[in-house]
């Protein structure tokens, strides 16, 4: 009977360690989405391809996703 006892707590112990465990990952996970910032997206005017504002080449015939598109 001392032995059953001994088993159910060991049981009980591993199985909050892993509750314990799991919810520690889901918030990390939860804050590093939470660090992420929305970036402005525009279009390539030659062939359309979506990217960020900050890689695009601006010109004052738009956006161009390389040096070669305005070109063309």
């Amino acid at each position: 009977m001392r032995y059953l006892l001994i088993l159910l707590l060991v049981l009980v112990l591993i199985a909050l360690a892993r509750s314990m465990r799991r919810s520690r990952s889901n918030q990390t996970r939860e804050g590093s989405t939470s660090r992420r910032q929305a970036q402005d997206m525009v279009a390539c005017e030659q062939c359309g391809i979506h990217l960020v504002r900050d890689d695009a080449l601006p010109t004052r015939a738009g956006n161009y996703r390389c040096p070669e598109h305005p070109e063309q």
